[in-house]
């Protein structure tokens, strides 16, 4: 006898849902991490990355390995710039940084001599003090890591960075200090700005926990709306098939008896879809990031229609 009317959910709530699912996907992605270890001798290319952006440690390990040397290039498009910034520092060093040491060398591969001798594009560091962020004057950077077969530590953890400074795209998120880098890389708990215009007063796990929260409600009261509807239409057709016999109809759950009369049913209906078009407020977050889906036609049930807010 009966056709379950699965859909005729109002299009705004459809939206809302869209727009919730695709906001746990979009927003606080998390930066690709790398390690020194597994790249060494090797080019990185951030335009591989999904977000040109790296977090690249030294090592997985508790500490690094005793005689270790290793070097690595970061590469950015051409018209890039690399920003960097220390997230954190362990090289123990007896002597000014000639024991353990990190080099760093700006746009210029790492020479001989630069071992030896100080050279003012070459960066060296060492200890446990975290160093000021640098921003690299071309579009690549090397990393030299050098330890002897004394004290060891946990070695560092740089955040390297992507960015340009031309016109940002719908794919991009203009920095405070006019600097674009990839959308996504907002609020995912780094400053890849380098003025922490990018990172969020609330953190990404509650951002994300809220956004799941909000999802399972929807899903929840669509459910609602599907049982409503469904019971709309089996009364509509069972009062049609008894419209001259005597008869009363007794439940013991709510939706039940209140979805008998056919004003009562549409009012619920009403309700519902109201309530589910409230759950989550249109965000003031960029249009662009979440298409406006299509209507999503159904078979409504005799004498009742769900109305949009």
């Amino acid at each position: 006898m009966s056709v379950f009317a699965v859909t005729a959910v109002t299009d705004r709530t459809v939206y809302l849902l869209s727009f919730v699912l695709s906001f746990v996907s979009v927003w606080g992605t998390e930066t690709y991490h790398d390690t020194m270890e597994r790249q060494c001798g090797g080019i990185i290319q951030l335009t591989s990355l999904p977000t040109q952006s790296l977090v690249l440690v030294l090592t997985e390990q508790i500490e690094y390995k005793p005689r270790y040397d290793c070097q690595v290039t970061v590469v950015a498009s051409e018209e890039a710039r690399i920003f960097l910034s220390f997230l954190e520092l362990d090289i123990p060093s007896f002597d000014a940084c000639v024991d353990d040491f990190l080099l760093i060398a700006d746009s210029e591969p790492l020479l001989e001599h630069a071992l030896r001798f100080q050279d003012s594009k070459v960066r060296r560091y060492c200890g446990t003090v975290r160093p000021k962020p640098m921003t690299t004057t071309g579009n690549n950077v090397s990393i030299h890591f050098v330890s002897d077969a004394n004290l060891n530590g946990k070695g560092f953890s740089i955040l390297l960075t992507a960015f340009h400074k031309a016109k940002c795209d719908e794919e991009e998120f203009r920095c405070k200090n006019d600097r674009c880098i990839d959308i996504r890389l907002k609020c995912d708990d780094y400053d890849n700005c380098g003025d922490g215009s990018d990172n969020c007063d609330i953190p990404v796990y509650i951002i994300t926990g809220i956004a799941v929260a909000s999802s399972l409600s929807l899903l929840a009261g669509l459910f609602l709306v599907v049982v409503i509807r469904y019971r709309c239409q089996q009364k509509q057709f069972e009062s049609e098939e008894n419209t001259h016999e005597d008869h009363t109809y007794e439940s013991s759950t709510q939706i039940h008896s209140i979805v008998v009369d056919p004003v009562r049913c549409e009012a619920v209906a009403r309700s519902v879809s109201s309530f589910l078009s409230s759950l989550v407020q249109v965000p003031t977050f960029p249009q662009t990031l979440v298409p406006r889906p299509p209507y999503l036609p159904g078979l409504p049930c005799r004498n009742t229609r769900l109305v949009s807010t």
